[in-house]
């Protein structure tokens, strides 16, 4: 049996995208048969693992300061010579060029995925699989086998099984609104109140909408109120098992420029985005300018009136969504998706180790 070890973290620092994306390219090689072990840093161990796919094995580096991952080289690489992987994967964006060669110094092979070109990449392959990576200017070896774009997509399990061909279209008054802006902080806190206040001021539009705090999220007092004043159903909820089916069975969503964009694309679901800092905040306004989804702004100056009107415009423009749905749809791969991966790292195929650049 093949053995895969994946190296990621999650922190305060670190958002928890990396370990979605982690999770879904895990349960995608259990599937073909891989038996899969997650290396993390002593972060929120309490949070990774119920997460993690049951057939997982964790191993948790004790380590007293984040981002000097150097300090826990030895204990990877002391971990890889005892399971002999196939390969070491790495995501995150403070795993250096140093960390990746001594990988391939200890005799294993090496994936990085990250998303920004923010560094030179010497791994065997490298993956971006966010919208318009394929014109980005990334560092890269020779060597290096490049993968980029939606059709690449790393998602979980269960967005896979989903039938998208069955997704329902929706009319005014009966849409159905989904917001989930990721995991939970203060910040996040802030902007599902103004939501909720923004929802409540809102006729004729939605038949419902459900806002998902995160695990992290606080579910105050102050919320529920402003929930209940919504003249429809306003349900608000900390956490979803189901989270695909949610998103599959929304019209609509407000989102965070983070891993969810992606899983609300892959279910055909339209989403409109708030951003929780500077690098998210101008990537989603390429996305917007490139017709994939709408934006309200940035989070520290939006008011609730501003994301209803953000968020009524964006409902009624009929054509624009219809345009988002076709443009990701030729975008997306579905019935293919992670194919090339599976090629790649475990039916190794010769053509894709000829400095091929896909």
């Amino acid at each position: 049996m093949n053995k895969i070890l994946i190296r990621v973290d999650i922190s305060d620092k670190i958002g928890g995208g990396h370990l979605m994306r982690m999770i879904g390219l895990g349960q995608l090689l259990a599937d073909h048969g891989c038996e899969v072990h997650i290396a993390s840093a002593f972060y929120k161990p309490n949070f990774i693992e119920p997460l993690l796919d049951s057939s997982f094995y964790l191993h948790l580096f004790d380590k007293s300061s984040e981002f000097q991952v150097e300090s826990d080289l030895s204990e990877l690489l002391a971990l890889a010579k005892k399971l002999e992987p196939e390969w070491i994967i790495l995501d995150g964006y403070h795993f250096s060029v140093r960390y990746e060669k001594a990988i391939s110094l200890g005799g294993f092979k090496c994936m990085r995925v990250d998303d920004l070109p923010v560094q030179r990449c010497e791994a065997d392959v490298f993956l971006n699989h966010n919208h318009g990576a394929e014109l980005f200017k990334h560092d890269l070896a020779d060597h290096t086998i490049k993968l980029t774009g939606l059709k690449h997509l790393l998602i979980r399990r269960q967005f896979r099984h989903l039938d998208i061909s069955t997704k329902r279209n929706a009319t005014t008054g009966k849409i159905r609104l989904l917001v989930s802006l990721g995991g939970g902080s203060k910040v996040t806190d802030v902007l599902n109140l103004k939501i909720a206040k923004a929802l409540s001021q809102i006729k004729s539009t939605f038949e419902k909408a459900t806002i998902v705090v995160g695990k992290m999220g606080n579910i105050s007092e102050k919320l529920l109120e402003a929930s209940r004043k919504s003249e429809f159903p306003v349900t608000i909820i900390q956490y979803s098992e189901n989270i695909a089916e949610m998103m599959f069975d929304s019209d609509v969503a407000i989102t965070a420029g983070g891993y969810s964009m992606w899983e609300l694309l892959y279910t055909g679901t339209p989403f409109i985005a708030l951003s929780l800092n500077k690098s998210q905040d101008e990537y989603i306004r390429y996305l917007a300018q490139d017709g994939i989804c709408g934006t309200i702004g940035s989070h520290d100056n939006v008011s609730h009136g501003h994301i209803r009107e953000a968020l009524l415009s964006f409902v009624n423009d009929e054509a624009k969504i219809n345009t988002i749905k076709k443009k990701v749809g030729l975008l997306m791969d579905r019935e293919n998706n992670g194919q090339s991966l599976i090629n790649i790292l475990i039916k190794k195929k010769k053509n894709y180790f000829c400095n091929s650049k896909i």
